[in-house]
Formats: structure tokens, C-alpha cells, sequence
């Protein structure tokens, strides 16, 4: 096959900085660079413009794009559809996750790092790993024993998230480069800080809304790429666990509550709760906290999490729940993907309720909410691994329009923390609201039939 010349048209480096990124293949002395990015630098598509110069200016080999999980390998491989040229200079099969250039005998894969053994084997002449920080280190370990034979560049491309590997090969990398700034030597390790505000196309009114919305912690890290002591949203959770560790094994259904055997005479627990609900049907699950906001430091009593289960056996369970404690002063539930339906499946429920409809600008109120919660240790978690996952995890993504949002990373869940924001807000709005009202105290005459029928169902289900 007769291939034709064809040039490559990349994008115009917005800054200095990007530009060496968009170069970094054609340092043959470096063996490593660490970026440590702002949001919105432009890192990814800088460090695909550099592995796309690398594999057309020296053909032949095995190169490789790196990303902590799956479908963030996938969303790097996008970004090469609208650099490479097309069929019959590139063949992209992606079920192999991989792109051939026959012409040049060279091949780029697109790797995760959910089992970093995998990333050991073939020789590689160059590799990027995007979002290094979020990587374990031993998917560095195994990723680096494919350059040693080629001597191949390796470039770890990130936002900063705590002082983990990534931070300390930064900071080993800035000290090489000052030693051989001394000797006058060519280093072969490049530390490169590249902020947002060094992107000259960011608005520095983004920038300032951003300083306004964020937590300095989060802002400096986001925004200003520095390394903090922890780079998760949430900080100092783990000194908020009590109890040990919870095991459910394989149950699909995984509740817990802390008083379960302290009933009084009445068949209830002694306490005045809260609770919040974050629904969900099949792909995500639906998970509700009970949280007693009269303790100090506030503190969860119960939880309960399953998945596939249909919206009337849901509520169903959260009216067990309710049913467990002396009074439930707030259901504060997640009605945003349901709508108006759950609040009408509620309404026979003898409890008070209230569905809110996630926002960003809530969603970041509660999650702030949460935050300074565990930051000033007025509230206290069980020591459930899911949970700690989860709050770990979480994580502040800003889209095109500069617009911060909180949620967890693509494959992961966020459904824990936002029933537990949702119960937190009930505490610290409703906790001195709280009236007794017990189903036997209800005038059942004044429900509508169909609630007294859906109530009856509720009853015999829990009574049989």
C-alpha cells in the first residue's frame, strides 16, 4: 500500500509550559517528566499532542497511554481520534483498546491501572500516564520496567491529590533538575508546575468565581496544582470513625444500627433521628443514613444500602427503619432522577419528609457542609470500608465552562456520601423541630383511600 505524506496539525501551544509538554518526547536525555497541572491547563490534550510528535517522529515500537481506570483509558483514546491521521495512515481497534500505524511499524495502546502487574512485559519506546496521582504506585513500578530496555521517556501528567508518589518523584525530579542546573549538566528527570492561571485562555473571572465557590484547600490544589497534605475533598474523616470495622461479606443487602438490641418497652429505640435517602434502581444503589442530631458530635446510628430493589419495597424498608426508633423528625430524600413519583409513594408514610432536587450549587453546599463537619469533627461515622472509599474518592471536576462539580470519578460511586450529606442537612436543620407522632396518634379518616390502602400494605408486609 502507497502511503501519502501527510502532516500532522496539533493545536497552538497556548504557553511556554504547554509547549514543553508538546515537546517532551524529543528530550533523548530525559528519562522522566512529572507535570503536576491546575484544572483546565490543558494537560491531557498537551500530553497527546506529545505522544502523537513522538510516534510520527520516530517510527517504530510500542508506545502507551496510561490511565487510572477504564473508561478514562477510553476518553484518551478519543483524543487521539482528533489528532492522528486518518485510515490508511492509522487503523484504531477498539476493542483492543489500540491504535496501529503500520507505515511506521509503531502501535499505541491505551492502558488502566486497576491491575498495574498487567502493565509489565513488552518493551515500550515512550508512555504517558494521565491523572498519575490517582495511581497506585505500583502501577509506576510496573509501567517503568517496559522503558528500561528501550531508554524510552516516561511522562506522568497530573492534578496533585496529596502527598503520595507522585508528589515525592515531583519534588525528586525539581531536585535533580537543581543539581544539574549546578553542574551544568543536562538532568535526566524535568519537574514541570504548570498552574491554571499559566493557561492564558482560562477567564480570570473563572478563576476568581472559582476562589469565591472553593475552599482555599481546594482551590490551592485545583487551581494553583500545589501538593497538600491530603488531596481528597473531604480531610481528617478518618478521625471521625468509631467502632470496628464492619464486615457484610457477600450480602447483597448491607445494613447496620448501633442500638439495635436497646429497645424500650415500646418496641423502639430510645432515640429522636433524622434521616436521609438517596434513591436508586439498578446501576447505582439506594442508600439511607439515620443520624441522631441531638449527640455531640452528631452521630450515625444506622445504614443501610442495596441495589435492583423496586421503588414500593424501598420505601418499604425505609418505613421499617423509621419504625425502629422512638421519633424520625426529618426524611430529607434525593428526588432528582425520580421526580414527583417518590414524594407521591411517600405520602401515606405517618413521618415527615422532604425530597430535594440535586443542583450544583446544592450539591456543593452539602458537600461543603460535610466537609467542615469531619474538618472540625462534629459528627462521628462508622467504620465501614464502603463509606471510607467513597469519601476518599470523591473528588471536584470543573467542566468547560469553568463550572465546579462534585461528584465521584467515572466508574465509581457517590451514592454513600450523598445520602450522608442529605442526613447531615436534616440534622443541623431540623433537629429542634422534632414532633412526636406515632402511627396509632394518626386520624387514619383523613387519608385518602388510596393512601389508607397503600399504608395497610405497609403494615401487613411488616406484620406477617
Amino acid at each position: 500500500m502507497m502511503y501519502q505524506e501527510v502532516e500532522i496539525q496539533t493545536i497552538k501551544p497556548h504557553s511556554a509550559k504547554q509547549e514543553l509538554i508538546m515537546k517532551a518526547f524529543q528530550y533523548k536525555q530525559v528519562n522522566e517528566i512529572f507535570v503536576a497541572c491546575g484544572t483546565k491547563f490543558g494537560k491531557s490534550i498537551a500530553a497527546s499532542t506529545a505522544l502523537t510528535n513522538g510516534i510520527f517522529s520516530d517510527a517504530g515500537g510500542t508506545w502507551r497511554w496510561i490511565a487510572p481506570i477504564y473508561r478514562q483509558a477510553k476518553i484518551g483514546m478519543d483524543y487521539f481520534k482528533g489528532i492522528v491521521p486518518p485510515a490508511p495512515h492509522s487503523d484504531l481497534v477498539e476493542s483492543k483498546m489500540l491504535m496501529k500505524f503500520d507505515h511506521l511499524d509503531s502501535r499505541l495502546e491505551f492502558w488502566h491501572t486497576q491491575k498495574p502487574v498487567d502493565l509489565e512485559g513488552a518493551a515500550v519506546k515512550g508512555q504517558v500516564g494521565d491523572e498519575a496521582a490517582k495511581m497506585p504506585y505500583d502501577a509506576y513500578i510496573s509501567a517503568n520496567t517496559t522503558t528500561t530496555f528501550t531508554q524510552g521517556l516516561s511522562m506522568w501528567i497530573s492534578t496533585p491529590w496529596g502527598k503520595n508518589w507522585f508528589f515525592k518523584k515531583f519534588k525528586e525530579a525539581q531536585e535533580r533538575m537543581a543539581w544539574s542546573l549546578k553542574n551544568n549538566k543536562i538532568p535526566d528527570m524535568i519537574a514541570i508546575h504548570a498552574p491554571t492561571v499559566a493557561n492564558p485562555l482560562v477567564s480570570p473571572k473563572v478563576i476568581q468565581l472559582a476562589k469565591m465557590r472553593l475552599s482555599e484547600r481546594m482551590f490551592r490544589q485545583y487551581y494553583l496544582a500545589e501538593f497538600l497534605d491530603d488531596g481528597s475533598v473531604f480531610i481528617n474523616f478518618r478521625k471521625c470513625v468509631r467502632g470496628s470495622e464492619l464486615d457484610f461479606g457477600d450480602a447483597s443487602i448491607q445494613r447496620w444500627f448501633a442500638d439495635k438490641s436497646e429497645y424500650d418497652k415500646n418496641g423502639v429505640i430510645d432515640r429522636d433521628v433524622v434521616i436521609g435517602v438517596d434513591w436508586a434502581k439498578h446501576k447505582d444503589y439506594t442508600v439511607i443514613f439515620v443520624i441522631d442530631p441531638m449527640c455531640n458530635p452528631r452521630r450515625v446510628v444506622g445504614f443501610m444500602r442495596f441495589q435492583g430493589i423496586k421503588y414500593t419495597d424501598q420505601i418499604k424498608e425505609l418505613y421499617l427503619i423509621c419504625k425502629m426508633y422512638r421519633n424520625v423528625g426529618m426524611i430529607l430524600h434525593d428526588k432528582t432522577g425520580v421526580g414527583v413519583a417518590i414524594d407521591d409513594m411517600l405520602s401515606p408514610i405517618p413521618f415527615p419528609f422532604e425530597g430535594v432536587t440535586f443542583t450544583n450549587a446544592l450539591k456543593s453546599e452539602l458537600v461543603n457542609n460535610l466537609g467542615m463537619s469531619f474538618e472540625k469533627e462534629t459528627i462521628e461515622i462508622p467504620n465501614w470500608q464502603e463509606l471510607l472509599k467513597e469519601l476518599d474518592a470523591f473528588e471536584v471536576v470543573v467542566n468547560k465552562l469553568g463550572t465546579t462539580i462534585y461528584n465521584a470519578p467515572e466508574g465509581l460511586h457517590d451514592d454513600i456520601v450523598m445520602s450522608l450529606c442529605l442526613a447531615l442537612r436534616a440534622a443541623s436543620e431540623y433537629a429542634g423541630d422534632f414532633e412526636i407522632r406515632y402511627l396509632e396518634d394518626l386520624n387514619q379518616e383523613n387519608l385518602m383511600p388510596m393512601d389508607k390502602y397503600y399504608l395497610d400494605l405497609i403494615e401487613d408486609d411488616f406484620e406477617r
